[in-house]
């Protein structure tokens, strides 16, 4: 005996209209992904990211790895008031900001900006460029000097806080205590400043 099997009977009208919506279907979920992966107001330039070192080969536009994986560009809006450039958003300190250019980079109010060349972290003058330790700085000025990102900058006679400074070429507190003499100090743009 043979056994038939019965198949259903799917017209071309039911067809079209299945592939219509599963065509809407895809063009949604495209969008919404779109939308959903850039959340700091920028465009989606790749996928895949870990870190937003990688997304700098996918435009020269400033980008960030977001969401876990999406390079994005930086929203429009994103400036930097010491008239750097923006290279990516969201810190809250310079040391975040390390892995997102070769170039000198500070965090000024929740963005990472570049240096430029004539602008010194500690707010002092640059004299000279090129440099990898403060001895190196001294034969350029007769003012205190000190090099901070290979830049040789003068030292401010205010610390930024409006102390005096003691030492510089800090990279933390930890390390002003022992210059100190027992005075509370805080390591400020690389100067070690008095706190009171």
């Amino acid at each position: 005996m043979s056994r038939s099997s019965a198949s259903p009977i799917v017209t071309d009208s039911e067809r079209m209209h299945q592939t219509l919506l599963l065509l809407l279907l895809v063009s949604f979920a495209q969008l919404h992904v779109c939308v959903a992966q850039c959340t700091n107001g920028g465009q989606l330039v790749a996928t895949g990211c870990k870190s937003s070192l990688q997304c700098t080969q996918y435009t020269n536009r400033p980008v960030t790895c977001v969401n876990g994986g999406f390079c994005c560009t930086l929203p429009s809006g994103a400036s930097c008031s010491n008239g750097g450039t923006a290279v990516a958003v969201g810190c809250t300190d310079g040391v975040q900001c390390n892995p997102y250019t070769s170039e000198p980079v500070q965090c000024l109010g929740g963005t990472c900006c570049t240096v430029p060349q004539n602008v010194c972290i500690n707010g002092g003058k640059v004299v000279a460029l090129g440099c990898s330790n403060s001895q190196q700085c001294a034969p350029y000025t007769t003012q205190a000097v000190a090099c901070l990102g290979g830049k040789c900058c003068t030292v401010p006679q205010r610390c930024p806080n409006g102390k005096a400074p003691i030492a510089v070429g800090c990279v933390s507190s930890q390390s002003c205590i022992p210059l100190a003499n027992g005075c509370p100090v805080a390591c400020v743009n690389g100067i070690c400043c008095t706190i009171y």
